[in-house]
């Protein structure tokens, strides 16, 4: 009975070592905020959302290209002129307090827009 329990706890070892050594899958996506003016940004697979100045103005994009610098944990998401800038790192939304874990910065069409995000699980 003993062997049987001590590889059931040596593949469960493995397996815990495997997924803990693997790397990061990339995000699924993004959910951003910002103020002044008011913005959302949805980013998931390879479309974009962005609903800007209180909702006057909406951009919809596909996403071209995704890279990921794994030394600065910095995310950039391009595509049809428009560019995501997400960095690792605590954010504060400077109206309601609520608090994210990524900076994000939108950038093109005539707008340069910085907020606050969190990734989407892959």
């Amino acid at each position: 009975m003993r062997p049987i329990w001590l590889a059931v706890w040596l593949l469960t070892s493995l397996r815990a070592f495997a997924a803990s050594t693997a790397p990061d899958a990339p995000p699924s996506g993004l959910e951003a905020y910002g103020n002044e003016p008011g913005w959302n940004l949805q980013l998931a697979g390879d479309k974009a959302r962005l609903v800007a100045d209180y909702g006057q103005r909406i951009i919809e994009w596909q996403v071209r290209d995704m890279q990921g610098d794994p030394d600065t944990g910095r995310l950039i998401w391009t595509g049809e002129g428009m560019e995501v800038i997400v960095d690792p790192g605590p954010c504060t939304d400077s109206m309601s307090g609520e608090r994210f874990e990524r900076q994000v910065r939108v950038i093109g069409r005539g707008l340069e827009l910085s907020g606050c995000g969190n990734l989407r699980a892959p």
